[in-house]
């Protein structure tokens, strides 16, 4: 967790950098992004090692993978395309991982029921409902109900206002976000249980943060103004905070089990003297 705190604060740092040398500034920016993709490609195999129920463990690495996706895509669009074509598709591509995202997240929080018929029906209306979104911004440049352009193609995300589907997609967004936190908070209501709070800080900052994003507020843009990196750097705390709970269940932690049995079916001297 160090290594990972240091991280952060270096592609921070990075961030922050702003300088007239190109190659220095080309520096700067594609280390910030080889931090952030190799911090996010440890945590997909760090997954797929530790988690032991499978059908978490699979949507937690989906999760995962789409977060190195998104950075790709990032970098691609930034750093590598320049005509307005490519870039309009990368930007397109974006609502990939952003509405899938919040959507698996909710879908894990499910997982942690206990009715498995009832959580596969829920799975599958939430990932229907957001391949309809996706397909939507997709298919945007046909009825510009997501975003609306004035000029004429190829069309440019730098000239361009909000369509009526917008509003559904932040509104499935932020639906999401709200619902994953009232699960984990009603699953973390577990007698003995201190450390219930650790996933829900960050669902809480991810939360404000989009919505302080969809109302364009001045000190989002200056503080946390890059989308790709708060939203992945949150969404993993929140499931890493509730593999530090006890929420999700991994394979590191066998040695406390095992002391904690002992601790509990260990005869006490009193059942020696009964014996």
């Amino acid at each position: 967790y160090t290594i990972v705190i240091l991280c952060f604060l270096t592609a921070y740092t990075c961030r922050l950098i702003h300088t007239n040398n190109s190659l220095i500034q080309a520096l700067v920016d594609q280390s910030r992004t080889s931090i952030y993709l190799g911090m996010y490609c440890a945590w997909v195999i760090y997954l797929n090692k530790h988690v032991v129920y499978k059908r978490m463990r699979q949507c937690l690495t989906v999760i995962g993978c789409l977060m190195v996706f998104w950075f790709f895509l990032r970098t691609v669009k930034y750093h590598i395309f320049q005509d307005p074509l490519s870039t309009h598709i990368c930007w397109y591509l974006y609502y990939f991982p952003m509405i899938l995202i919040p959507t698996l997240g909710l879908n894990a929080s499910f997982l942690l029921e206990e009715e498995h018929d009832k959580v596969k029906k829920r799975s599958i209306f939430l990932l229907f409902s957001a391949m309809l979104l996706i397909i939507s911004v997709f298919t945007n440049d046909l009825h510009q109900l997501v975003f609306r352009f004035s000029g004429r193609p190829p069309l440019s995300d730098r000239d361009y206002s909000y369509g009526i589907l917008f509003i559904v997609i932040q509104g499935w967004i932020i639906f999401c976000l709200i619902w994953m936190e009232i699960m984990l908070i009603r699953k973390s209501r577990i007698p003995g249980r201190k450390q219930f709070w650790l996933p829900v800080i960050p669902g809480i900052l991810l939360l404000g943060w989009n919505i302080g994003n969809l109302l364009r507020l001045p000190l989002i843009k200056t503080i946390a103004g890059d989308m790709t990196a708060v939203c992945c750097l949150l969404m993993a705390a929140i499931y890493q905070g509730c593999i530090l709970c006890g929420l999700i269940q991994t394979n590191n932690r066998y040695f406390e089990l095992f002391q904690t049995c002992l601790l509990y079916t260990s005869p006490s001297p009193r059942d020696y003297a009964a014996s």
